[in-house]
């Protein structure tokens, strides 16, 4: 069964916007860091939805998922920045069209 978060991110990855760019210059650094917070916070209530549902509303099962999402918050800290940067790094090289270093979807609209 695939993750709501998953598909949540899909359908708002799905309105794109207008321009016959590739997809990396469609989306703006505000939209590609709200999609990857959204999907990095949708991890963390999957998980814990599936750890109540698993082993129950105990103390130790809450202290666990408390515990689990305090660590899973450095990857929700660090992906949007890093989604972030590789962004800004593809937009910055773009001399490097055509050169076989890049895949050609990069710099190509799809």
């Amino acid at each position: 069964m695939p993750a709501i978060h998953v598909l949540a991110c899909a359908g708002a990855g799905a309105r794109k916007p207008p321009g016959n760019e590739p997809a990396g210059w469609r989306l703006g650094f505000r939209q590609t860091l709200a999609l990857s917070t959204a999907y990095q916070a949708g991890v963390v209530a999957w998980v814990a939805f599936w750890a109540f549902y698993g082993r129950g509303f105990t103390a130790e099962n809450a202290m666990a998922i408390t515990t689990f999402g305090g660590a899973y918050m450095l990857v929700v800290i660090v992906e949007p920045l890093t989604d972030l940067a590789v962004l800004a790094i593809a937009k910055a090289l773009h001399s490097l069209k055509g050169s076989g270093l890049v895949e050609r979807r990069l710099y190509s609209a799809a």
